[in-house]
């Protein structure tokens, strides 16, 4: 057979194979040789590893009213992202029974004393401690922390970026020195454009997106825009469908309207969603071994 696939002329006789003598009669013979050429294909199947057993994975949230209230009981939990998060959770069947604790408390600070709260001693960095206390060291690694830093500390601060990027990696230095496995960070949450946290703190906008990429710059964000900002707009801004139903009662009692600052329940889904896609996969990398 040529190179071109068509058959070749025969070869001459010093090619052919030796001569054959039979025992009654002496004769010669050309024997013919055929080539054949077997081509085998092999079919490789590749068995994709088991996903990794994440059941019971500890999940708590450090963060404040945005992170804690969607609407008028201060003190219910049921429609903020973290509980909009566990069904998001338990529709991924790789994260059966992942738990999700929301530790955000309302006017709660990273690490500076918020004196306008009806707590003021609250602030991460006296939670920290206090929640691991008797956590033992195996369960603090298997642990996830979600931390969503707030404006407050920037409203406290008169903006200084510095001192609350020094209250965050306090903080971030606490549950790192307790063992804890795995430290996610959210951007800050951006306020709408015509709220009066805007009117009142017009550099606000600019000093939550210097904070956000910086954090950023350092790679200790999940993400770097808050999924709730509108697109293509810097510094980031709320977009209102997400504020716009929100209704609550401060701590005076009196109503709130919706305030700009505050996101509603779409606001609440809208993170659940965006930091499920996230936590899934991340998850399922650091929680356990291959079942």
């Amino acid at each position: 057979m040529g190179s071109d696939g068509r058959a070749s002329a025969a070869p001459p006789p010093s090619a052919i194979a030796a001569t054959t003598t039979s025992s009654s009669s002496s004769s010669t013979s050309t024997p013919s040789t055929t080539s054949t050429t077997s081509t085998t294909s092999t079919t490789t199947t590749t068995t994709p590893p088991a996903p990794r057993d994440c059941s019971g994975t500890p999940v708590v949230v450090f963060g404040n009213s945005t992170d804690s209230v969607t609407g008028t009981n201060l003190a219910d939990l049921s429609n903020a992202w973290p509980a909009h998060l566990q069904v998001v959770m338990s529709n991924d069947p790789r994260l059966r029974d992942v738990t999700i604790r929301n530790n955000a408390k309302p006017g709660v600070t990273m690490n500076v004393p918020n004196p306008w709260s009806d707590a003021p001693g609250q602030r991460w960095t006296a939670d920290i401690p206090e929640l691991f206390a008797g956590v033992p060291p195996e369960q603090r690694a298997a642990t996830v922390v979600i931390l969503a830093p707030s404006i407050i500390d920037l409203q406290l601060l008169d903006g200084d970026v510095d001192a609350v990027l020094l209250g965050y990696l306090a903080a971030l230095e606490q549950l790192r020195g307790l063992g804890v496995g795995t430290i996610l960070t959210l951007p800050m949450n951006p306020i709408v454009e015509d709220s009066l946290m805007r009117f009142t703190y017009p550099w606000l906008p600019d000093r939550m997106q210097e904070f956000n990429d910086r954090l950023a710059e350092q790679r200790l964000l999940l993400y770097p825009t808050s999924p709730i900002a509108r697109d293509g707009v810097l510094p980031a801004l709320g977009d209102p469908v997400f504020y716009d139903d929100f209704r609550g009662i401060d701590l005076q009692g009196a109503v709130v309207e919706p305030d700009g600052m505050h996101i509603d329940t779409d606001g609440a889904a809208e993170i659940a969603l965006t930091l499920g896609e996230h936590l899934g996969d991340l998850l399922v990398r650091v929680c356990g071994d291959p079942a």
